[in-house]
């Protein structure tokens, strides 16, 4: 099935009639409409964290760079560490390092006591591999940068590049899952997470991060933990600076994955991501 073609502000009436009538009135509403900042399920009402304060201002002296770093020696990663990767516009980041043939299981009110069900299932939604330890790409504590080209379409909306859809932020509808946080970020957006060696279907999901200011999404250096799904974009701040993403301790594997709230199977387009660089930060 294909995800109901409506716009947002028809969407908007409906659940502002539903909020009159006190009924649940979905019906015909879009992933990027059900999950809108007007418009998400009751489960993802709870606020995320924002990321981390010492990201969004970093000490002078705990986040220069080592003696090393300062002298403009950067660790130099393997080429196989570099390579562009293709991140289908079908990549749900919350299918990352499960089994073959698990499911994800969303269900949408639809009005009238109906509820539309969707499946994504990995390996036909998975989100792309990208880096692993093993490789000599993840060292913790080395931060790296990325470059990020190519449009997303999604449904009847205009396509985006890889910031995303910014009047358009969304929530998993799952919320945590199979031991991914939350996220809060644009649709369409390239978004990351790490994982250690294990199958994280069974790990506590952590604490999510939310990206859906702009001072969030420009915050120069972060540090997300294992598990915790984080905002990539085009991997540049609004001045046009690399963002920093800080390789968390028990890394061994990144996955690159696009911004949805449910039923990534009929989305379309794809992006173009590769780590460009690494180099070494002190965080507290």
């Amino acid at each position: 099935m294909t995800k109901a073609v409506s716009t947002k502000w028809t969407c908007h009436l409906q659940i502002a009639a539903a909020m009159a009538t006190g009924a649940l009135t979905l019906s015909s509403c879009s992933s990027s409409n059900f999950a809108g900042t007007s418009s998400r399920s009751p489960a993802l009402e709870k606020p995320s964290p924002q990321p981390s304060l010492d990201s969004k201002k970093p000490d002078p002296k705990s986040s220069a760079p080592n003696p090393d770093a300062s002298q403009g020696a950067t660790p130099e990663l393997p080429l196989e560490c570099r390579k562009d990767y293709q991140v289908p516009a079908s990549s749900n980041l919350w299918l990352a390092g499960v089994a073959a043939g698990t499911p994800l299981i969303y269900r949408i009110p639809t009005g009238n006591n109906q509820v539309y069900t969707t499946i994504d299932s990995a390996p036909g939604q998975s989100p792309v591999l990208v880096a692993t330890a093993t490789q000599g790409c993840l060292a913790a504590g080395q931060a790296l940068t990325f470059t990020v080209t190519g449009q997303i379409s999604h449904g009847s909306d205009p396509a985006t590049d890889a910031d995303g859809s910014r009047s358009e932020v969304v929530g998993h509808m799952n919320a945590g899952a199979f031991g991914k946080s939350d996220l809060r970020a644009p649709i369409n957006s390239l978004i990351g997470v790490f994982l250690g060696a294990d199958d994280p279907t069974s790990l506590p999901a952590p604490a999510g991060l939310d990206f859906s200011s702009e001072d969030s999404r420009n915050l120069p250096l972060l540090t997300p933990a294992v598990g915790q799904a984080f905002f990539i974009g085009t991997g540049k701040t609004a001045k046009g600076e690399l963002r920093k993403i800080v390789v968390p301790s028990g890394s061994e594997r990144l996955y690159f994955g696009i911004m949805d709230a449910y039923e990534w199977k009929n989305n379309t387009g794809t992006l173009t991501g590769a780590i460009q660089s690494s180099a070494v930060v002190s965080t507290p």
